[in-house]
């Protein structure tokens, strides 16, 4: 139940805090996600010199962000996106952080999809399933991850619920990123077929 500010009367609205750590592994997970798939190629295609002066300068961006994200936090005393949207532009704020929120979930959410229905199959076929096999067919591989793994995870009040699967998922991006890099060091066995 929300308690009654005593100067205007009004209910006040509770502010629930995520623990630190599971914003920690949250906020990894958001950008080493897309990092991993994204910077590689922007790598391969700006080339290392211009690829490395936008990187500079992103994060040059994203600092500055987080700085004044924190400290409009910190002088009205609103902790989260849409509070603080209200506080400082009004209604149309909200609208606005509700938007970019809504987008910043979503189409991430649908390039994974498209992702995951592209890997499984052709994994499965590398694995000696035959390709007529339904468990090889693109659209049933995001039907059942869709609706069987992230629709029950969206179910979740909070993000402070999440954070086994965002632990998961970082101690997952960071298997990657060391077989990757043993892979680069190792030459390629002769004898094995890579041309999937």
């Amino acid at each position: 139940m929300n308690s009654i500010n005593e100067e205007s009367g009004e209910p006040e609205k509770k502010q629930s805090y995520n623990r630190f750590p599971t914003a920690i592994i949250s906020l990894v997970n958001s950008h080493l996600g897309a990092g991993m798939l994204g910077i590689p190629l922007a790598y391969a295609k700006a080339g290392l010199v211009p690829a490395i002066i936008m990187h500079i300068l992103m994060g040059l961006i994203s600092w500055f962000s987080y700085y004044f994200l924190t400290y409009s936090s910190e002088a009205t005393g609103q902790y989260s996106y849409g509070d603080l949207a209200e506080k400082i532009f009004g209604i149309g704020g909200i609208l606005v952080v509700e938007i970019c929120n809504f987008s910043y979930c979503f189409f991430p959410l649908w390039a994974y999809l498209i992702l995951i229905g592209d890997f499984i199959p052709s994994l499965l076929r590398m694995m000696g399933v035959d390709e007529s096999n339904i468990f090889c067919q693109r659209w049933f591989i995001i039907l059942i991850v869709g609706f069987f793994v992230l629709q029950p995870l969206s179910w979740f009040r909070t993000l402070d619920s999440l954070k086994y699967f965002s632990s998961l998922g970082m101690l997952s991006m960071m298997l990657t990123v060391i077989v990757m890099i043993i892979r680069f060091f190792s030459p390629f066995n002769e004898e094995v077929d890579h041309s999937h």
